[in-house]
């Protein structure tokens, strides 16, 4: 089915092609390195160079790159039907858990893992945002970041269709490939508005849809060029980063079975303002309202006694003063609150 067309900056329509039917993606609001995500590339339909014949592609996927390259260890023990899918599983793992994000550093290595998929596989990932863990003292805060006013980000990504363990148990019956993917991150410098480094050292790179960068990036005919380090991958003006808008979420995101909508939640938990650590808290003795050093019962105990005592040998008759007593509030405590830049 036809999922959206969108116009291209030189007018032309391109349409995205849905594979709606596909029984291997479950949608999730928290995809962690090998889970199921889904990305899109661009395709062509034919031989011309007519660019109105490429088509979008959404396809789901692997997060953690498998290369093209990479073969079975030992093919004997991962065919089909030997029962021994699961450890074929932790092999691939290991590719995935070490390629599931391409530094742009990296990616300008002339001899790097990454020079294949560079050439012709590159994608963008569709999300609604991303999760990235603030490192404090008392213990990591997840965040969720996002832009309240899209729908979806699309983050820059590298893609793989391997073919070389298609007899074996992990590559799902009726398809051509294992496919996976990967996205490209790039340095957080502290320059700029919302440049993110005060959360991570790295940032996620993203396309803006419709743009020239957006074109370049997908069209499967523009080979690989360092050129498209900065036109294609600029972390220093993007304006998507501009935009940015993030909040805490429960820390139960953690846990990848955890993925449903409550994920990106803001965490509803009072917190305690930053500024009430450094105001002065007055001694429990001390009367909040006035700051007169309240008498111990102990004392005012010992006082009583002895008013009386006097007043019964000499007859006379004696009152103590008594303040009033005002509720005492020692402060509530808490966790510090991150308000929203």
């Amino acid at each position: 089915m036809h999922y959206e067309t969108t116009s291209s900056v030189e007018g032309n329509s391109y349409t995205i092609e849905l594979n709606v039917s596909s029984p291997n993606f479950d949608a999730s609001y928290n995809i962690p390195p090998t889970g199921t995500g889904v990305i899109v590339y661009m395709d062509k339909q034919s031989s011309s160079d007519k660019k109105s014949d490429y088509s979008y592609h959404i396809e789901a996927l692997k997060f953690g790159l498998l290369p093209v390259w990479a073969k079975p260890q030992d093919s004997l023990r991962v065919k089909k039907g030997s029962g021994l899918g699961a450890e074929y599983s932790r092999e691939v793992q290991q590719h995935q858990a070490k390629l599931f994000n391409c530094r742009k550093e990296t990616l300008a290595q002339a001899r790097t893992v990454w020079a294949e998929p560079r050439k012709h596989t590159r994608c963008v990932v569709p999300i609604l945002g991303y999760f990235e863990w603030l490192d404090l003292k008392q213990g990591k805060i997840p965040h969720f970041i996002h832009l309240p006013d899209h729908p979806l980000l699309f983050l820059a990504g590298l893609y793989s269709h391997n073919t070389n363990y298609n007899e074996t148990e992990i590559v799902p019956k009726g398809e051509q490939y294992f496919s996976s993917f990967s996205i490209v991150t790039g340095p957080a410098k502290g320059e700029g508005k919302n440049d993110m480094l005060w959360l991570h050292s790295r940032k996620p790179i993203f396309i803006e849809p419709n743009s020239k960068a957006w074109y370049e990036w997908l069209s499967p005919d523009d080979c690989w060029d360092e050129k498209k380090l900065e036109t294609c991958l600029n972390t220093e003006t993007n304006p998507v980063y501009e935009t940015f808008q993030w909040h805490t979420v429960a820390k139960s995101v953690g846990n990848p079975t955890n993925k449903g909508p409550e994920v990106i939640e803001e965490e509803k938990e009072k917190q305690q303002s930053i500024a009430s650590f450094f105001q002065k808290k007055e001694p429990k003795d001390r009367d909040q309202k006035t700051g007169v050093k309240k008498e111990s019962n102990k004392k005012k105990a010992l006082k009583d006694d002895v008013t009386e005592s006097e007043g019964a040998d000499n007859h006379t008759k004696s009152s103590l003063s008594k303040r009033s007593r005002m509720p005492h509030d020692e402060g509530a405590s808490g966790k510090r609150k991150f308000k929203k830049e």
